[in-house]
């Protein structure tokens, strides 16, 4: 410590080595989660443009008969919960879902929690009729290739870790990004010094500057700005969610023109400012906006709403 551009130096080299598994597990698992996406000329050789009908595929969802308009009481939940542990004892369950209720053709189904397993599980849930309460179905099982599949996008989610792992994932994600922000922040400084006698900084470290605060405190900005949207925009907008990340887009571009407009420092000091200002007042807009506030939440001892 206190070696000046070496202790930072030092610091980014030690960040970007001990947390390097995570960073490969982090960047690797989110291409499997969004495979689809990246490389999805599979999927449209097999299914064109029905890619409902290829999630129903991959984790083995049935479709839902329609209502018979037949009037029939509910099962009790309870009762098939027991059904639940008896086939699988010990299971939490991480979701419960209705469809058709009161009917003749009312389906329950049952799935088990995402923290009882490191991997997705699509066996692991199970659907009853909810008339007469009987086992219809089972989650298709799993193949090798999907288990380790799946097991990479449960990696990613995180949702089997306790406590300590969970805040785990959170420092490392935070090594993450000091990584990247202070890898810029030297670059740029190193090259600065070289002109510092000078008095003129050359136009492309000007352009890497303003840039730089741009991607970094220009995007927290833009994320601030967003959930401002969520809480400011009516709810009877037409196109609500698009303004929401119009907001985002609008409040980027104009910390970019901001920080052409401004000298480094100050464009740095104002733009940071402005954006812990702006997370620091969200409870208080939220608290202002809907009746979930942390005033509310506090009141009704909500915990995890509070969190």
């Amino acid at each position: 410590p206190g070696k000046g551009q070496r202790s930072w130096l030092d610091g980014h080299n030690a960040i970007g080595v001990l947390v390097l598994p995570f960073h490969l597990m982090i960047s690797y698992s989110s291409l499997v989660l969004f495979m689809y996406m990246v490389m999805p000329a599979g999927i449209m050789a097999s299914y064109g443009n029905d890619t409902d009908k290829y999630f129903n595929d991959l984790f083995g969802r049935n479709d839902t008969p329609k209502a018979a308009q037949v009037a029939t009481p509910l099962v009790a939940l309870p009762s098939l919960y027991a059904k639940v542990q008896a086939l699988q004892p010990g299971a939490r369950v991480g979701s419960i879902q209705v469809q058709n209720p009161g009917d003749s053709n009312a389906r329950v189904t049952f799935t088990q929690s995402a923290a009882d397993h490191v991997a997705y599980r699509r066996s692991a849930n199970w659907t009853f009729d909810g008339a007469s309460g009987a086992l219809l179905s089972q989650g298709k099982p799993e193949s090798g290739l999907m288990m380790t599949a799946f097991s990479f996008a449960g990696l990613h989610m995180g949702n089997f870790a306790g406590p300590w792992l969970r805040w785990l994932y959170f420092f490392f994600g935070v090594a993450g990004t000091a990584v990247i922000g202070t890898g810029l922040v030297m670059w740029l400084g190193k090259r600065q010094l070289k002109h510092a006698k000078s008095g003129a900084v050359p136009g492309e470290l000007r352009l890497v500057e303003v840039l730089n605060m741009a991607s970094m405190s220009g995007l927290l900005l833009a994320v601030a700005s967003f959930f401002w949207a969520n809480r400011l925009v009516p709810m009877a907008v037409e196109g609500r969610a698009d303004w929401e990340v119009n907001a985002f887009f609008i409040a980027w571009g104009l910390s970019l023109v901001h920080a052409v407009l401004r000298s480094g420092r100050k464009a740095w000091g104002e733009q940071l400012a402005l954006g812990a200002l702006a997370f620091a007042l969200l409870p208080l807009l939220n608290g202002l906006t809907t009746d979930r506030g942390l005033n509310h939440s506090i009141l009704e001892s909500d915990w995890a709403m509070a969190g």
